[in-house]
């Protein structure tokens, strides 16, 4: 369930910052990297949390840091080159 409620958080996130692009004038492009930028410090985040305050083990946390970074990053790489301006 916390997974899922990370891809959604990732998806609004995009969304979020793609509509700002557009809003300010700005490429999509800016508006990916942005996101990715973002994202990669919510998911260290949420490793460094897991390993540090919860106490799972890095072989623990590891796949699942690559899974919540790893697929909206894929996914916002993949429309910005489907869809990108």
């Amino acid at each position: 369930m916390r997974t899922l409620i990370f891809f959604l958080s990732a998806a609004l996130l995009s969304g979020g910052l793609h509509g700002l692009a557009r809003h300010l004038s700005l490429s999509s492009a800016l508006a990916t990297v942005a996101f990715i930028s973002f994202w990669l410090a919510i998911s260290s985040f949420n490793i460094w949390f897991g390993i540090t305050k919860a106490g799972y083990p890095l072989a623990e946390e590891w796949p699942i840091f690559v899974l919540i970074f790893g697929m909206p990053t894929l996914a916002a790489m993949l429309l910005q080159w489907l869809l990108g301006k």
